[in-house]
């Protein structure tokens, strides 16, 4: 018997809120004796033409599904706190992915890279932050914050101590905010990179051998395989850079690191790696926010191999 009917079919997805509610404790007032300048970012520019002395730092958040519009915005310290310096709805300093950009089912993506570069020659050095703001008729309108990033002009001196990872992440992984949540960054290809204090390289090496053993005893080898191992130090900074560390740079498709310290026994430049380590920080406990990690990482190339 033929069907004379239609069939629909409408999909149900929860209404999740698009800034996680954190109780505020009631504690004492204590502060730690670091040093509020640890806790920034710094960010090096110049004039946008040699890559290796501009940095650059992105952004993307995926919204609720009952969200209307998120737009980023540019904000500098002042004597008297942090000034609006500009809506980032084009391509002034950057690029902009608008509201919608992309889209997993009923959650529209919003984003923007910042070519601190463009900052410099339009507002100077200073300390700058990024606001997102987030229209919500339905579950309200919120603001999120970025962390504070310190904006200096690149010199050697300036660039002296840090190394610089790049890193590049598709699918989902967990969110460095909320640990009940996962963020999905599809197929975005999204890059993103971050200066730290610290040095890199000084590889060793593991072997793997395999050999055959003929009749009389001798044994040759028919295998050999080299692994290097790199150290990557990244002396104190924060927790929330620590989380960035351990739940994206880590758990990255791909990732690059330049090496800024002119006492290293190498160049590394744009270095390809693949992590295969722990992560076990320094924690100073309830005495410092700041903490020291060492990673063991990998090239990403291992061509080390011979065969007889």
């Amino acid at each position: 018997m033929a069907f004379d009917g239609e069939t629909a079919l409408q999909y149900f997805y929860p209404i999740t809120p698009s800034v996680e509610n954190i109780r505020p404790l009631d504690l004492p007032n204590i502060t730690l004796e670091d040093c509020c300048s640890d806790k920034k970012i710094l960010v090096l520019a110049n004039d946008g033409e040699n890559i290796d002395e501009n940095d650059f730092t992105s952004f993307l958040y995926c919204a609720g599904s009952t969200t209307s519009d998120a737009v980023y915005s540019l904000y500098k310290e002042t004597t008297t706190g942090f000034e609006l310096q500009l809506e980032l709805t084009g391509d002034d300093i950057g690029i902009n992915y608008p509201f919608g950009f992309a889209q997993f089912r009923t959650r529209k993506y919003v984003g923007y890279r910042i070519n601190w570069f463009e900052v410099l020659t339009l507002f100077g050095e200073g300390i700058y932050k990024v606001q997102l703001d987030i229209t919500d008729s339905i579950l309200g309108n919120s603001v999120l914050s970025s962390e504070m990033y310190k904006l200096c002009t690149y010199t050697p001196m300036r660039a002296k101590g840090t190394v610089r990872i790049n890193w590049t992440l598709n699918g989902t992984i967990g969110d460095v905010q909320s640990t009940q949540i996962n963020f999905n960054y599809l197929n975005l290809n999204w890059q993103n990179q971050l200066r730290l204090p610290g040095w890199f390289g000084f590889p060793t090496a593991e072997y793997l051998n395999e050999f055959v053993r003929y009749q009389n005893g001798l044994e040759e080898w028919t295998k050999m395989e080299q692994t290097a191992k790199y150290n990557l130090q990244i002396k104190r900074i924060p927790f929330n850079l620590l989380q960035i560390i351990r739940i994206q740079i880590i758990m990255s498709d791909r990732a690059t690191i330049t090496d800024y310290n002119p006492t290293n026994n190498n160049v590394w430049q744009d270095f390809p790696i693949k992590f295969n380590t722990g992560f076990e920080p320094k924690y100073e406990k309830l005495r410092s926010e700041l903490a020291s990690v060492e990673l063991i990482v990998e090239q990403r190339f291992n061509n080390l191999k011979k065969f007889r």
